[in-house]
């Protein structure tokens, strides 16, 4: 993803870089060029689609699929970097989103022309294949009811195919065959569009030697996927990640004594791994804190329940609350109108504060939470973000003091909702004031 987290609101922010155009852009080049195993296309490549192109970050008030409120300016200021940066580095592919981009157009950026002949083929250069988001039919027909007009499933085809010059349809193509044999013959897409289209994608294949050897060795991928080495590397990318917000002297943990763990997602693997992930093997993080404190001392738990939390509190010498939501994919889980702690965890939290407990808030974060209760009236925050299948060993390791925290925000945190409905959407670190900064963690050291 290249896009910029420049609206907190939005859902996907989780799937970003965070919201600073010269780190996306940095990030999105090291990664094309890791997949792809250099800038030229080989046999050692994994192609990549860098998204969403002309940049989606700013849907308006967070909404996703809703129109992309950035200015032309803002467009060569900041959410173009990114997709300059994949390009440069060679990136086979480039996906357009389904929203407008109503700077540019009208159009959906999957169906706009001007977005994408005219802005990504001859401003920025790009020669490699244009695939659209799942769904070209439905975002272009959107388009025409934001512009007051409606589009039929043909001419949907014909604005995308033709006008825009996809060359891949996103989750339609083999259903749109027949389609689209039947316009070509018909003269409403030319041949010669399908041709150029059919140039690109062959072109990328045979740069990585797809027809001289289209086998697969599910032998070798079992070797690969989740062996030792990657998941070493996962649980340094986890412990590089975790971010300490806060400390009044309680963390690191002693494993001696009671902890009370507390929250449902201290007991979720999908709240490691986050959205567009598959069920995944690991373990939690109240299993890992289990097994740090071992006969050592006593651990209790409690998911919601905010009573009998706070009995549990009043007998142990330190809570652990894991807050946050549910992994998700498009939508997040609490709606994009707020970022605001849930009533539910928020009594959890304010029933165990009022036993005099100290608390320790986890918080497995895709977006940047109002934490200024938190703030105010707990002993130590950490972010964990969404860390992956080593995630809760790694947060195990900074709580028990392992491992001394050095990650740093990739995006401001917000006061209150007041300063996110002020900022605008499109420009990064456009919150006055927030709580924590951009950049901002410290560490134990």
């Amino acid at each position: 993803v290249a896009d910029i987290g420049t609206e907190p609101r939005w859902g996907r922010v989780m799937e970003t870089f965070g919201e600073d155009p010269e780190l996306v852009a940095k990030m999105v080049g090291i990664q094309v060029e890791a997949f792809q195993n250099g800038r030229e296309l080989n046999s050692r490549s994994i192609l990549t689609t860098a998204k969403h192109f002309p940049g989606s970050g700013p849907q308006m008030e967070g909404v996703d699929m809703a129109p992309i409120v950035a200015s032309l300016e803002a467009y060569d200021l900041y959410h173009l970097k990114p997709f300059i940066a994949a390009i440069e580095a060679g990136t086979g592919s480039i996906m357009p989103y389904y929203s407008i981009p109503v700077a540019i157009d009208l159009m959906a950026a999957l169906g706009s022309r001007p977005t994408l002949q005219d802005l990504l083929r001859q401003k920025l250069g790009f020669t490699g294949i244009i695939t659209t988001d799942w769904g070209m039919i439905w975002g272009i027909q959107q388009s025409g009811s934001f512009i007051g007009g409606e589009i039929s499933d043909d001419e949907a085809i014909v604005i995308g195919v033709e006008d825009a010059r996809v060359d891949g349809i996103g989750g339609e193509s083999i259903r749109l065959i027949d389609d689209m044999v039947r316009l070509v013959e018909a003269g409403l897409i030319s041949e010669a569009s399908i041709n150029d289209s059919a140039y690109r994608i062959l072109l990328a294949k045979f740069k990585m030697g797809i027809f001289d050897n289209p086998y697969v060795d599910p032998d070798y991928a079992e070797q690969i996927v989740g062996c030792p080495e990657h998941q070493a590397l996962s649980l340094e990318a986890a412990l590089k990640s975790m971010t300490l917000l806060k400390n009044d002297g309680l963390l690191p943990l002693k494993p001696s004594g009671s902890i009370l763990v507390a929250g449902s997602r201290a007991a979720d693997m999908d709240s490691l791994t986050g959205g567009w992930s598959s069920g995944q093997d690991g373990k939690t993080i109240l299993d890992v804190i289990r097994e740090r404190v071992g006969d050592a001392g006593t651990v209790f738990f409690e998911g919601e329940n905010p009573e009998v939390a706070a009995s549990l509190a009043q007998e142990c010498d330190v809570a652990v609350v894991v807050i946050g939501e549910p992994a998700y994919m498009h939508s997040p889980p609490w709606g994009a109108q707020t970022l605001e702690i849930t009533p539910v965890q928020q009594e959890l939290l304010t029933a165990i504060h009022e036993t005099g407990t100290p608390i320790v808030v986890v918080v497995m974060m895709g977006r940047p939470y109002i934490l200024t209760w938190c703030a105010e009236n707990t002993s130590a925050i950490l972010v964990a973000y969404y860390p992956g299948t080593q995630g809760a060993v790694a947060v195990a390791d900074v709580l028990f003091g392992d491992y001394s925290p050095r990650g740093m925000l990739p995006i401001q945190i917000p006061r209150n909702m007041e300063q996110v409905r002020a900022q605008k959407s499109d420009i990064p670190f456009d919150i006055a004031d927030p709580l924590y900064d951009f950049g901002f963690g410290i560490s134990y050291d």
